[in-house]
C-alpha cells in the first residue's frame, strides 16, 4: 500500500488550524504514513497526537521548529525531528 510522508505538521498549539486529533484524521484520510508533529516553539501537542497515532496504526515522530533570530536580526526556524 502506497503512503504518503509529511514530517513537517503543526497543531492549534502553535499556528496550525488542527487538533492533534483532527490532525490524526487528516493523516488517515490522505494516507498520510509516517507523520511528524513540529509546532513552533513548543512540544504540548506531542504526547495526545502520539497516543493517536499508535491507536490509528501511524507511524509517529515529534520534533518542534524552533525560532531564533540569526545574524542582523534574521528570523530562522530550526527543524528538530526526534
Amino acid at each position: 500500500m502506497n503512503y504518503k510522508i509529511d514530517l513537517h505538521t503543526h497543531t492549534n498549539f502553535s499556528d496550525g488550524a488542527c487538533t492533534p486529533k483532527e490532525l490524526i484524521n487528516v493523516a488517515i484520510k490522505e494516507k498520510i504514513k509516517p507523520i511528524a508533529l513540529t509546532d513552533h516553539d513548543n512540544i504540548d501537542g506531542i504526547k495526545q497526537m502520539s497516543i493517536l497515532a499508535k491507536t490509528n496504526n501511524i507511524d509517529f515522530l515529534g520534533g518542534i521548529e524552533i525560532s531564533s533570530i540569526y545574524k542582523n536580526g534574521r528570523i530562522v526556524h530550526i527543524l528538530d525531528l526526534g
